[in-house]
Order: structure tokens, then sequence, then C-alpha cells
């Protein structure tokens, strides 16, 4: 039987989720300095968003249909995700786009929906490459002068994504 997930626990994960979401705000809520800023609501879509998919991937994880690397996944899909909707809700549609296919691939993956399941394998193999591609074209577009901090934490997010999907891909 697989752990549960305690309160305490709970708790520690959505603090860490807050960290992604305070770096975006400090970049003034858009990940860079050109953007304009549609004030709260933006970040208050992301924050209902990622909340959800956090408490659902804790939740599956207590039923003991996810082990602890598929939360993991979950938790950093939900925040590479976030940061890219937030940027997105702010004016950028290729960034917005992002972050609703980190969403929507996240929940391919985990879902329990059974029609889903023969597809797993090829689902999580493509979250992969759109992950590999997302850093590839970020490092291409930004020269190392004009990466943002939001953007290289992203960056860090994105890679531990790629590492807690394989393992989770070897542990199933």
């Amino acid at each position: 039987m697989k752990p549960k997930i305690s309160f305490p626990l709970t708790l520690t994960i959505l603090l860490l989720w807050l960290l992604p979401i305070a770096t975006v705000l400090a970049d003034g809520g858009h990940g860079d300095d050109t953007a304009a800023s549609n004030g709260g609501s933006p970040i208050l879509i992301t924050a209902v968003v990622s909340v959800v998919f956090i408490v659902g991937g804790i939740f599956l994880a207590n039923e003991g249909t996810l082990g602890r690397y598929g939360l993991f996944s979950i938790i950093l899909g939900t925040i590479t995700g976030a940061i890219h909707l937030n940027i997105g809700l702010n004016g950028n549609t290729l960034l917005l786009l992002n972050g609703l296919g980190y969403f929507g691939l996240i929940a391919a993956l985990y879902l329990p929906i059974a029609a889903l399941t023969p597809f797993r394998k090829w689902i999580r193999l493509l979250l992969i490459v759109y992950t590999l591609i997302t850093i590839v074209a970020y490092i291409a577009t930004h020269p190392p002068a004009y990466m943002s901090t939001t953007g290289i934490l992203d960056k860090i997010v994105e890679v531990l994504l790629i590492v807690s999907l394989v393992i989770d891909h070897r542990k199933n």
C-alpha cells in the first residue's frame, strides 16, 4: 500500500508551489519587463487551476492510484504550467497555449480515465518531448543577458519534470 499524504506534507507542497508564483509576481506578474500587467486576475486564475491540480494529485496519491513520482510530476507540471499560463494571461498567446498544453498533458497522463490507459506511455513520451521543446525554444529565443529569474527557475522545474517522468515510467 502506498503511503498517505499527510496534511503537513500537503501544506509543504502548496507552500513550495508558491515559490515560482512569487517569482512571477516579483517579475511584475508577467515573467519579464516588457508585457503589461492585467492586475490580479491572471494570478488568481492561475492559482485556482494550480490548486485544483495539486489537490487532485494528492487525492489520487491517497487513493493509491498514483505513486510518489507521479505526484511529483503533477506538482512540477503544475508549476511550469502555472508560470506559462500566468504569463500567457498577461498577453503572450504562445505561453498561454504552452501552459494549457502542460495542464492538458498532465491531466491526460494521470486522470483515471480508462479510455486513456493504453496511451499513457505515449502521453508520457509526448509530455517529455513537449517539455524538451519548451526548454530548447526558451534557450534559442533568450540570450543569457535576457533570461529572467522566472525563466531560469522554470527551466529547472522543467528538467526536474523530465527526470520525474522518466523515473515514474520505470517504476510503473
